[in-house]
């Protein structure tokens, strides 16, 4: 049977599927982007102590800095991925093969190209940036203009995986994605391990890092053209990419911005302060952001999903995930803020080392609290881009863009650290509430009974959990003494059985125990 005809008969079945089994397939998909993502967290939890102790503060903070040049420049994929995603699903859910064919191979040919002239275009930049823009330490220059130009390399494949990333999400197996992921990403860090204790130094980690990622690359190319019909002569079709950008070019508006959102504290931190001042803000940072794998494993399920139901103009489906989503993300993200803002210094302490939790303690709980608040506005912003609406997010970022970088430097420049984590919360607090007013505004809810209808329930659980481990707290024990590691386990098995019983709702705890005894 040719693929054509496999991909038909998909489609039928997906037509013909109840509900009942669509949202186990969510809840599934789900499931296996938290088992993924978390074991990547794990892998890099257990790595980092030991690259800051190899790399030390500078070159590590270098290491951070480049991978947010790399990042920033994914603004290029202009929205033209997140379009495919969105196109594939419908297409499949039509019986469109050809049409499937026509969205893929326009997006690889595009991304491919604007990651070459991406790469050139870091290259070309990479010597004003480290002679005037970045405070870099006498001695590391040389080292530093390598580090970006291995890291330009990697350009070109990101942009290029991305597409095969996002056929995975069209066909939703997210299953041999996060299965992907896990090898790869284990034999990256593994590598970089292994390479730090042999004595090579950044260049090489980096190096390794890019080897890694090609052999990703690979196996994600096998995968999508086993899944859908796409073992053709590449084809390119201009309307597609018209229509693809007259989607995607809000998001390109959001893809610009969003970099700039997420990272230009950090660049300010080290354009003012220096390098080093920049792994204090970023080692917390990242415990925060590493959590962000629970909102993104669900956004990357749900934006399919709403363009499924929008499709079938199932506005009420739309309103329970809407709802039901972000009930879940604010409980499953409360569970790790408030480990943090009563175990925070104790943890980094144990984690890097007494110094380091001196001076980046007080940043991690700030951090914890803006990231629950992030993590709670994924299900609007998704919900929106699924429906269509994309520009309605790309303004609110341009309006949080024209407030932040001034509020953000001069916070920075008065206060260093604290500013820098201050001005990020602020914005993530004006984003949740413009992105969840217009998602209410969207579905017909009232704004005050949909914030009365999360807290309520969200709420009064995580008020007591964070009562018990402020007693914890206050025994004043060691972080790993047996009385303060089986009181935190008491609590958290409370926290999970109050969401099992109180926070998930009878179909998801149906579709979970189908994952399991199915498995």
């Amino acid at each position: 049977m040719n693929t054509s005809a496999r991909s038909g008969l998909a489609t039928t079945k997906q037509k013909k599927m109840p509900a009942e089994s669509f949202s186990r397939r969510i809840t599934r998909n789900i499931l296996w982007n938290i088992a993924g993502q978390g074991w990547l967290m794990l892998m890099t939890f257990l790595a980092t102590p030991f690259m800051i102790g190899r790399l030390g503060i500078e070159l590590y903070g270098i290491y951070v800095l480049v991978g947010i040049l790399v990042d920033y420049f994914s603004f290029m994929q202009f929205g033209i991925v997140d379009a495919s995603v969105k196109y594939m699903t419908e297409r499949l859910a039509r019986g469109e093969p050809r049409r499937v064919q026509e969205t893929f191979w326009t997006t690889m040919l595009s991304q491919a190209v604007i990651g070459f002239a991406g790469a050139l275009t870091i290259l070309a930049l990479s010597a004003f940036l480290v002679d005037h823009v970045f405070r870099v330490p006498e001695g590391l220059a040389q080292e530093v203009r390598l580090a970006v130009a291995i890291g330009a390399a990697t350009f070109p494949l990101s942009m290029v995986t991305g597409v095969m990333t996002g056929t995975l999400r069209a066909v939703g197996r997210f299953d041999l994605l996060n299965m992907i992921g896990i090898v790869w990403g284990t034999l990256q860090t593994g590598a970089a391990v292994v390479l730090l204790w042999s004595g090579l130094s950044l260049a090489a980690l980096l190096f390794s890092n890019l080897c890694i990622q090609l052999l990703c690359l690979v196996t994600l190319g096998i995968a999508a053209g086993r899944l859908l019909p796409v073992a053709m002569p590449p084809a390119w079709s201009t309307a597609e990419m018209k229509r693809l950008l007259r989607f995607g070019g809000f998001i390109t508006v959001s893809g610009i911005v969003g970099p700039i959102l997420t990272n230009i504290e950090k660049i300010f931190l080290s354009a003012i302060r220096t390098v080093s001042a920049l792994t204090y803000y970023h080692v917390p940072f990242s415990l925060v952001s590493r959590m962000a794998v629970i909102p993104s494993s669900f956004s990357s399920v749900l934006f399919p999903a709403y363009s499924h139901f929008q499709g079938k103009n199932d506005m009420e489906a739309n309103r329970s995930l809407h709802l039901r989503s972000t009930l879940y993300l604010l409980y499953l993200f409360g569970a790790p803020l408030l480990f943090y803002v009563f175990f925070g210094r104790d943890f980094l302490a144990w984690w890097i080392g007494p110094d380091f939790a001196e001076a980046s303690s007080a940043i991690l709980i700030i951090l914890a609290a803006a990231g629950l608040v992030n993590a709670v506005a994924y299900p609007s912003i998704t919900l929106l881009n699924g429906a269509g609406m994309p520009h309605i997010p790309a303004a609110f970022h341009v309006i949080e863009t024209v407030i932040y970088i001034p509020v953000c430097y001069g916070l920075i420049h008065a206060y260093g650290l604290i500013g820098a984590a201050t001005a990020w919360s602020l914005r993530v607090v004006l984003d949740m509430l413009l992105l969840q007013a217009a998602s209410c505004r969207y579905l017909g809810l009232s704004i005050p009974q949909w914030y009365f209808d999360v807290l309520s329930r969200g709420l009064p659980p995580l008020l007591a959990c964070g009562l018990a481990l402020w007693g914890i707290r206050e025994l004043r024990l060691e972080v790993l003494a047996p009385a303060n590691v089986i009181g935190c386990l008491l609590v958290a098995a409370f926290y999970s059985y109050i969401f099992w019983v109180k926070i998930l709702d009878g179909r998801a705890r149906e579709s979970v125990i189908g994952i399991l005894q199915r498995s």
